[in-house]
Protein backbone atom coordinates (compact mmCIF):
# COMPACT_ATOMS: atom_id res chain seq x y z
CA UNK A 1 0.00 0.00 0.00
CA UNK A 2 1.50 3.20 -0.62
CA UNK A 3 1.36 5.99 1.63
CA UNK A 4 -1.82 7.77 2.96
CA UNK A 5 -3.67 3.99 1.65
CA UNK A 6 -6.23 2.24 3.79
CA UNK A 7 -7.18 -1.35 3.20
CA UNK A 8 -10.06 -2.16 4.34
CA UNK A 9 -11.96 -5.74 4.37
CA UNK A 10 -15.61 -6.65 5.70
CA UNK A 11 -17.04 -10.16 6.27
CA UNK A 12 -19.82 -10.94 8.38
CA UNK A 13 -19.39 -7.70 10.51
CA UNK A 14 -16.10 -7.82 10.74
CA UNK A 15 -13.56 -4.75 10.00
CA UNK A 16 -10.20 -5.16 9.25
CA UNK A 17 -8.28 -1.98 9.03
CA UNK A 18 -4.83 -1.93 7.12
CA UNK A 19 -2.86 1.13 7.25
CA UNK A 20 -0.04 3.06 8.64
CA UNK A 21 -1.00 6.33 10.37
CA UNK A 22 0.61 9.56 11.09
CA UNK A 23 0.19 9.37 15.04
CA UNK A 24 -0.53 6.36 17.43
CA UNK A 25 -3.81 8.30 18.99
CA UNK A 26 -5.20 8.42 15.44
CA UNK A 27 -5.54 4.36 15.87
CA UNK A 28 -8.52 4.46 18.82
CA UNK A 29 -10.10 7.04 16.59
CA UNK A 30 -10.50 5.32 13.98
CA UNK A 31 -11.77 2.11 15.48
CA UNK A 32 -14.53 3.92 17.21
CA UNK A 33 -15.45 5.29 13.62
CA UNK A 34 -15.85 1.83 12.20
CA UNK A 35 -17.56 0.44 15.44
CA UNK A 36 -19.81 3.47 14.57
CA UNK A 37 -21.45 2.47 11.45
CA UNK A 38 -24.41 -0.20 11.69
CA UNK A 39 -23.73 -3.97 11.36
CA UNK A 40 -20.45 -4.10 12.44
CA UNK A 41 -19.81 -6.70 15.08
CA UNK A 42 -15.91 -5.96 15.84
CA UNK A 43 -12.99 -4.19 14.18
CA UNK A 44 -9.48 -5.74 13.78
CA UNK A 45 -6.80 -2.96 13.47
CA UNK A 46 -3.80 -3.90 11.91
CA UNK A 47 -2.23 -0.11 12.26
CA UNK A 48 1.10 1.10 11.65
CA UNK A 49 2.02 4.41 13.19
CA UNK A 50 4.53 6.95 12.70
CA UNK A 51 4.95 8.88 15.61
CA UNK A 52 4.39 7.71 19.56
CA UNK A 53 1.97 10.52 20.96
CA UNK A 54 0.40 8.69 23.70
CA UNK A 55 1.94 10.60 26.68
CA UNK A 56 0.27 13.53 25.11
CA UNK A 57 -2.97 12.13 24.90
CA UNK A 58 -2.80 10.79 28.44
CA UNK A 59 -2.20 14.39 30.15
CA UNK A 60 -4.91 16.24 28.39
CA UNK A 61 -8.41 16.49 30.46
CA UNK A 62 -11.59 15.96 29.13
CA UNK A 63 -14.00 18.81 28.69
CA UNK A 64 -17.33 18.99 30.45
CA UNK A 65 -19.22 16.59 27.33
CA UNK A 66 -16.25 14.34 27.65
CA UNK A 67 -13.96 15.56 24.59
CA UNK A 68 -10.09 15.61 24.91
CA UNK A 69 -9.39 18.12 22.86
CA UNK A 70 -5.40 17.11 21.94
CA UNK A 71 -3.84 20.41 21.39
CA UNK A 72 -0.07 18.83 21.10
CA UNK A 73 1.40 19.81 24.51
CA UNK A 74 3.35 17.92 26.64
Amino acid sequence: MGPGAVGVTVADGVVTLRAKVMSKGLVPIAVRLCRAVGGMVTVHEELGFDTDDSEAWATEKPNAAGVIAYTGRH
